[in-house]
């Protein structure tokens, strides 16, 4: 069983009838996550007993999955309206004059990160979704951007469809978080209302 002890041998380490004591408790066992778009990377994680995380094309995963337990990871710029958001995200990741720089697709091996680029319009812009950053090397997922309500609606979305985990890319500062947190307080307030 599980709580049985471990014993291991390998190329760097060996564990000889290894026990943790006392044992974790449920609700501090830690997630397992493995990412990726394909089908192989989705049945590893149900495999694993672990969330497959992806990162969302344009309009989003919904209607791919219908099923609970998968997640996604993305970055949020939010702000009470759209005009305002999109100046901030484009003052976070300006265009580069130089061109993409491709970072992100070169530092990874991941099937998806590389495929995800092809899988969008070719401004990488379709009404919140952008991949400007992610095509730019500047982050290593797309971005959704634009009002509270906006990007509550498409939360609301990825949770209609299952999704029930969000890995979020790193906020540039806590005023950024706070409008992030915004955003899914509106989907809270839809949801327990409904």
């Amino acid at each position: 069983g599980k709580d049985e002890p471990v014993t291991y041998r390998g190329a760097f380490y060996k564990l000889a009838n290894v026990s943790v004591l006392p044992a974790l408790p449920a609700e501090l066992q830690p997630l397992i996550f493995v990412s990726g778009l394909l089908d192989t990377d989705r049945s590893t994680a149900l495999e694993l007993g672990a969330t497959p995380i992806e990162s969302p094309i344009a309009g989003g995963t919904r209607g791919q999955h219908n099923r609970d337990g998968y997640g996604v990871h993305l970055g949020i710029i939010a702000d009470r309206d759209e005009a305002r958001a999109w100046l901030i995200a484009q003052r976070r990741f300006p265009e580069d004059d130089k061109g993409p720089r491709q970072f992100a697709t070169q530092a990874s091996d991941s099937q998806w990160l590389h495929r995800l680029p092809d899988l969008v319009d070719n401004e990488g812009r379709s009404d919140s979704y952008w991949l400007q950053p992610l095509r730019n090397g500047q982050a290593t997922c797309p971005y959704l951007v634009g009002s509270y309500d906006q990007i509550a609606a498409e939360l609301a979305r990825y949770l209609d469809d299952g999704c029930t985990t969000f890995i979020l890319d790193e906020p540039a500062n806590e005023e950024e978080m706070q409008h992030i947190g915004f955003a899914f307080e509106l989907v809270t307030e839809h949801y327990a209302a409904a």
